[in-house]
């Protein structure tokens, strides 16, 4: 990253004379120090607000390093899945095949359902965006939410007990 903050002096007991009743300081004086203290005060702000913008774009880079290093293993598991499908496919025997393809025919039917309940939740979102509505109908569709997620909840536990160890 580039240097945050200036080079401007940071105003000390050693550069600066200490203010009494006996040593009267110019304005002049007293003018120049409000103005490097100033100064100063502008340049750590803009380092500031420099740091920040830097902390929020890492901050940034990392979630989405992070969600491709997920996806990225999740597809490297369903590639050894299909491996050691293919495997198996190959050495079974036609019992064992049809019933490896019943299972992957399933498996796949489900994806698809979620997939559709998924695009149409999507879909009755937006449609709800620009619709207004009275009590009893918001009251209606907080009702089919809470089933939904009751549904869903129950998909998340089937789905985490079949899930291999």
């Amino acid at each position: 990253p580039p240097a945050l903050v200036s080079e401007t002096p940071v105003p000390t007991r050693e550069n600066t004379r200490p203010l009494s009743a006996s040593a009267p300081v110019s304005s002049e004086a007293s003018y120049a120090l409000t103005q490097a203290a100033k100064s100063r005060i502008s340049a750590l702000e803009q380092a500031l607000v420099d740091a920040e913008g830097w902390a929020g774009q890492r901050e940034a880079t990392l979630a989405k390093q992070t969600q491709e290093i997920v996806d990225l293993n999740a597809k490297i598991e369903a590639l050894q899945r299909e491996i050691s499908t293919s495997a198996l496919l190959q050495s079974a025997d036609t019992s064992t095949k049809e019933k490896i393809l019943k299972e992957i025919k399933e498996f796949y039917a489900i994806v698809e359902r979620l997939a559709g309940a998924s695009h149409q939740v999507q879909k009755a979102a937006r449609a709800l965006r620009s619709m207004p509505l009275s009590t009893r109908q918001a009251l209606e569709i907080q009702e089919q939410i809470e089933d939904m997620d009751k549904n869903l909840n129950a998909l998340r536990v089937e789905t985490l007990g079949k899930r291999p160890k």
